[in-house]
C-alpha cells in the first residue's frame, strides 16, 4: 500500500477497534458492522446477528452496494466470531478464542487484525488485545473484495442507490421508512 493507503487504514482500523470496544461494554457483543470512508465522510452500517450464509451473504452485498454508491476509498468490516489458532507457531490449531476481526481493503490492497476478547472471571468484557497470526494481512472469502476495483461510473453509483432504495437503505445505510398512510 502506498502511504496514504495506510494511513487510511490505520485510521479506519482505529475507529474500528474504537467500535468494537463500545459495543463490547454496552453490549458484550460486536454487531457486523462495515465502515464505508470516502475522502469526505466514513459512513457506519451494523447489521443484525449473521444466522446463515443468506444473511452474510446480505451483508457483503450491502456493503459493496454502499461502497459503490459512495465511490469508496476505503471499506473495514468489524466482525466477532470464534477463531482456532496455533498456541506456537507453526504448531496444531489448539487454542480457540473469542475474537473480533477487523479487515480494511484498499483498491491497492488489504489488512486485517485478530483481536482476541478478553473477559473477567465473571464474563464481563476486560479488553481486546491483538493476536498475532502469520499469514493474517491476506484474508479470503465473501468480505472480501467489497470497495470497487476502481471508482465507479455516475451511472453505476446512480444504479447503485437505486438498489439500496429497493432494499429499504439510503445512500447512507440508514433504513429509509416507507408509510403507506
Amino acid at each position: 500500500m502506498n502511504e496514504l493507503s495506510d494511513n487510511e487504514a490505520l485510521m479506519m482500523e482505529s475507529l474500528a477497534r474504537g467500535i468494537a470496544v463500545r459495543a463490547m461494554k454496552d453490549h458484550g457483543a460486536v454487531p457486523p458492522t462495515v465502515l464505508i470512508g470516502n475522502e469526505n465522510t466514513v459512513i457506519e452500517y451494523a447489521s443484525e446477528a449473521l444466522a446463515d450464509a443468506a444473511a452474510k451473504d446480505r451483508l457483503a452485498q450491502i456493503a459493496r452496494l454502499l461502497a459503490t454508491a459512495n465511490d469508496a476509498t476505503v471499506v473495514t468490516t468489524i466482525l466477532e466470531s470464534w477463531a482456532r489458532i496455533a498456541k506456537v507457531p507453526g504448531g496444531p490449531m489448539t487454542e480457540r478464542i473469542e475474537a473480533v476481526m477487523i479487515m480494511t481493503e484498499h483498491r491497492l490492497g488489504s489488512r486485517a487484525l485478530l483481536l482476541k476478547i478478553e473477559r473477567t472471571e465473571h464474563g464481563k468484557f476486560r479488553r481486546l488485545t491483538p493476536v498475532s497470526v502469520p499469514g493474517l494481512d491476506s484474508v479470503q472469502g465473501r468480505f472480501t473484495g467489497l470497495i470497487p476495483p476502481r471508482s465507479p461510473s455516475p451511472e453505476e453509483i446512480k444504479q447503485a442507490r437505486t438498489v439500496l432504495g429497493l432494499l429499504g437503505l439510503s445512500p447512507d445505510g440508514k433504513t429509509i421508512r416507507h408509510d403507506l398512510n
